[in-house]
């Protein structure tokens, strides 16, 4: 509580025969004060989006949901993909 934070996440993701491929950096600024829900300021920015052939319906965000700030990733039906994220923040 009462904290902001400049998140920045880098993703990766790969069909498991390594076929399909795709890598993000994107970054957010995150606050929650006064015993409220966790919010984004000003969204998601992306700073780097390089998407193979056949990866053109992958995508990630930063979401919120109740205190959290996650990394959400959107796939393809009938498609597995292994995800792999790194992320830092720097808190005030």
């Amino acid at each position: 509580d009462d904290s902001e934070y400049l998140t920045t996440a880098e993703i990766i993701g790969e069909k498991p025969d390594h076929s399909v491929i795709s890598g993000f950096s994107i970054e957010c600024t995150a606050k929650r004060f006064g015993g409220g829900s966790a919010s984004i300021e000003g969204g998601t920015t992306t700073i780097h989006e390089g998407k193979g052939s056949g990866a053109n319906q992958w995508d990630v965000d930063f979401t919120v949901s109740g205190n959290d700030l996650r990394v959400s990733v959107t796939g393809q039906n009938g498609m597995t993909i292994d995800w792999q994220a790194s992320v830092s923040y720097l808190k005030f």
